[in-house]
Formats: structure tokens, C-alpha cells, sequence
């Protein structure tokens, strides 16, 4: 029989360290483990409804209690009521579990951002939906206030995670709808598009070159375009946000796998796992977390050399966050 290359049929690394250890008593016992994620950090997560640090706290303890089972080590929250710097600062400092990113609008100061980082922030969220919709335009990214916090962050080595661009097709795999954002601008009279957009965004992601520039949900381009992306501007990155999704009954189809295989082995470094989940105190239901598992579901079909699994799962956000890392998954399905 031909030998399965191990480059694409990885093995758990503690299969090969059973055939030596203990005379090696328990070589090929599950020999059919594949390498598997110490745990998550979903680097995309919405936070919305919470007021104070009670609630947090109940928010998180909730989600985590189903989550968890799932090996979610860490969640980075995106906030924007500055009203709750103070407690999310709190549970940033004592709960491993929690990080988190300001979300200012359009109209974001300097001195907000600040206070954000000195509570505790690891990043800032950007978001160009309200552009889409013709509700500003999307010139003030480069204005003199958005320099100066740009400039900031550059200096802190900061990230910056940003929704730049949006499909204009209606996808109902993932739940999405027909046109979003785009659909108001067309009323508004937008003359800008998702190429401009994407192009503002790689001019301040060159322009400030230590700030780690996250394209959420992949910018909504292939993975060809984003190949050339990461070749060209050394500090883009992308999260695997509703683009990388495997609905519960389904299966890559083979050809697709290694497509994206291939891609993310190239470029793990570039990739950081997230979800878009949105944490509300009325949302933590079973449809939260199945969507959830939809892409976990979609990292761990792609087979993946362990340790380019580990970086995309955890690594690469706790790298460009400066997170410690935290530790094993702390449940198991089964024992010892």
C-alpha cells in the first residue's frame, strides 16, 4: 500500500510519540487521531445589550458554559459604549477567557481611543456599513483625527480589525442576506464601490505599517486575490468570518478542500479564526452556538498540519493581540 504523505493527511503529533515511548507499547493505538486544536479564540465577537460589569460577566458565563465544550478558550469582544471601558478593563485583567476591541464610529476621537488602551483594549473595530449606506463617506478615514489615532496605533503596534467591503449577493448558506448595506446607498446616491473601499483600506494599512490590518470576513474576495493581497502589503490579515462555514450535515467537497487547504497552509499566518457571533443577554440560544460550530466545523475539515491549525485557531490572535495563551481546553468528551 502507498504511504499517505503526511503533509496531507496529518497525523496528532502524540501519534508518532507513542511508537517510541514505553518500548513502544502503544504504537498504533488511534493511530487515527488528527491534529486537534488546543482551544479557540474566536478574534470576531460582538458585544451589544450589556450595561455593567454584572452583566458582562453573566454574558460570558453563559456563553462559556456552552462554548466551551467546544474548546472556545478566549473570546475578543468588539464594544462600543465607552460606558463600559471600566468593566470590560475589569474582566480583561482577572478572566482569561475575555479580551476585547473598541468600536467607534466615523466621527472617533483620539482621546476615546486612548482611554480605551488604558483600559485595557487590545485593538480597535472599524466598520464601513454606514459608508455603504451613504450615511457618511468614507473620506474621513484619512482625515486629520483619523491620522492622529491611526499614527497611535501604529506606534502601539496596535490591530485594527475592519469591515471594509461587503458582497453585493444575496447568500442564504450562512444566513446572509440580498445586498446588505449597498442595497440603502443605491437610494442614497453611493458612487463609490467595494473597490474603493479596499483600496483606502490598503493605503492606510501601508501607510502605518506596524498596525496589524484585519480584512474582516476574508474582504469578500477569493482566495487568489487575498494570496496577492499578502504578498504585496505585509500587515494585512483576514478573520475566517462567515466565509470559511460548514453547515452542520455537510462535507467540503474535495476539490474545495484542497483548494482552501492548500491556501491556508501557504498562508496561516495571515488567517485568524472568528466567528461574528453576537453576544447579547438574550442570545446565548442553541442557534448562537451551532452557528458557532459552523466554523470551527469548517477549520477542522480542512485537515490541517498541526502547526498551522494551532496559529489559526489561537496563535495568530494571541501574536498580534499580545495575549498570553490560554492554556489546554480545560473540558474533555472523554477520559484519560
Amino acid at each position: 500500500m502507498q504511504k499517505i504523505p503526511e503533509v496531507k493527511f496529518p497525523r496528532s503529533p502524540y501519534v508518532a510519540v507513542r511508537e517510541e515511548l514505553d518500548g513502544g507499547f502503544s504504537q498504533g493505538w488511534g493511530f487515527h487521531f488528527t491534529p486537534n486544536e488546543q482551544y479557540w479564540v474566536d478574534a470576531h465577537t460582538h458585544l451589544r445589550g450589556v450595561t455593567n460589569l454584572a452583566e458582562l460577566t453573566d454574558v460570558l458565563n453563559r456563553w462559556f458554559y456552552h462554548a466551551e465544550a467546544y474548546r472556545l478558550g478566549r473570546v475578543t469582544a468588539f464594544v462600543e459604549d465607552e460606558a463600559l471601558f471600566g468593566a470590560c478593563g475589569a474582566v480583561a485583567s482577572a478572566d482569561p477567557r475575555f479580551s476585547w476591541f473598541y468600536w467607534p464610529d466615523w466621527n472617533g476621537k483620539l482621546e476615546n481611543v486612548k482611554h480605551a488602551f488604558d483600559c485595557g483594549a487590545v485593538g480597535l473595530k472599524l466598520h464601513n456599513s454606514e459608508a455603504m449606506r451613504g450615511n457618511f463617506d468614507p473620506a474621513v478615514w484619512e482625515n486629520d483625527e483619523w491620522s492622529k489615532i491611526f499614527e497611535f496605533l501604529n506606534d502601539r503596534g496596535a490591530a485594527v480589525n475592519w469591515h471594509v467591503t461587503q458582497r453585493v449577493s444575496y447568500s442564504p448558506y450562512h444566513g446572509g442576506g440580498d445586498n446588505a448595506y449597498w442595497s440603502d446607498g443605491a437610494k442614497n446616491g453611493v458612487k463609490f464601490d467595494n473597490r474603493d473601499l479596499l483600496a483606502q483600506f490598503l493605503r492606510v494599512a501601508d501607510s502605518h505599517p506596524n498596525i496589524a490590518m484585519i480584512g474582516a470576513h476574508q474582504l469578500y474576495v477569493s482566495n487568489a486575490a487575498l494570496a496577492e493581497l499578502f504578498a504585496k502589503h505585509k500587515n494585512v490579515h483576514v478573520d475566517t468570518s462567515v466565509g470559511y462555514f460548514l453547515r452542520w450535515a455537510d462535507q467540503l467537497h474535495p476539490e474545495d478542500a484542497e483548494i482552501y487547504r492548500d491556501f491556508v497552509v501557504e498562508h496561516g499566518d495571515r488567517l485568524l479564526f472568528g466567528t461574528d457571533s453576537m453576544l447579547t443577554p438574550a442570545s446565548i440560544d442553541p442557534y448562537l452556538v451551532e452557528s458557532w460550530k459552523c466554523h470551527a466545523r469548517f477549520i477542522m475539515a480542512l485537515r490541517l498540519p498541526n502547526e498551522t491549525l494551532q496559529a489559526v485557531a489561537h496563535g495568530n490572535a494571541e501574536r498580534l493581540f499580545r495575549l498570553n495563551p490560554c492554556g489546554e481546553a480545560r473540558k474533555y468528551s472523554t477520559r484519560p
